[in-house]
């Protein structure tokens, strides 16, 4: 079906190259906001030039990118570009993929399996044992004895 949504630009014979800079008419289903009837909307779409807030570089806007925000019912434009949007993105999940900005803080134990002090990257609560790294590899390595 021609005008259906799964049948894009490269589905209906349009070359790569074309892809971009044609208007091509595409048939989106839309809910009126009552919840009624299903009504059919003819919406033409063409590659947009938006502007970045952050770095103010202007970036395209491409259709397939109109057609992927209208999908999932994003009502507003990107405000930012790629690059920035991914700057962004890494900020907001904390910077360098661990909890903290600097560096852990170590406790000092004494292994309950053979005595010797090391440090741990937890604090210890006190009611379970703690062990050295070598006596934890050690335990892990070897199966469990009951």
């Amino acid at each position: 079906m021609p005008g259906n949504i799964t049948g894009g630009p490269a589905r209906r014979g349009i070359p790569a190259a074309f892809r971009p800079a044609c208007a091509a008419v595409r048939r989106l289903q839309v809910r009126q906001r009552a919840g009624l009837a299903l009504e059919e909307v003819t919406v033409a779409l063409a590659d947009k030039t938006l502007v970045c807030v952050d770095c103010g570089a202007e970036f395209t806007f491409t259709v397939g990118e109109q057609e992927f925000f209208q999908e999932r019912g994003f009502g507003n434009e990107p405000k930012r570009c790629r690059s920035c949007r991914a700057i962004r993105r890494t900020e907001q999940r904390g910077g360098g993929g661990g909890y903290q900005d600097g560096p852990r803080e170590m406790h000092n134990i004494v292994c309950a399996e053979c005595g010797v002090e090391a440090t741990v990257p937890f604090r210890p609560r006190g009611d379970r044992p703690v062990y050295c790294s070598d006596c934890f590899s050690r335990m892990r390595s070897s199966p469990a004895e009951f």
